[in-house]
């Protein structure tokens, strides 16, 4: 159930991407990634919060910012064993071609 909140407030944050309510989109982000490192089972969840920060800083001009959280995101699942899943983000391989 608490997975399913967490799922969510992703889907919510995107929401407010949309809206361009990258403030509300951001505080929602950040509270969700500090709450999912008490779920290190959640990988892929923790690793599209951070995806979606990402969105925000890069759109706020902070690219340095937003590059990091990509790296860190892409690093946490290419180091899971969800072989399956990692071939369905396509910003890992774009990702990784930068680094």
């Amino acid at each position: 159930v608490e997975i399913l909140k967490f799922e969510n407030k992703v889907f919510i944050s995107g929401n407010y991407i949309q809206l361009k309510e990258y403030q509300k989109a951001k505080t929602i982000l950040l509270q969700l990634i500090q709450d999912l490192d008490q779920f290190p089972h959640a990988i892929f969840l923790h690793a599209l919060a951070k995806e979606r920060l990402s969105r925000v800083y890069f759109i706020e001009g902070n690219h340095q910012e937003s590059i990091s959280l990509l790296k860190e995101a892409s690093q946490a699942i290419l180091s899971s064993e969800y072989l399956y899943l990692k071939s369905k983000i396509p910003i890992l391989t774009y990702v990784n071609r930068c680094s």
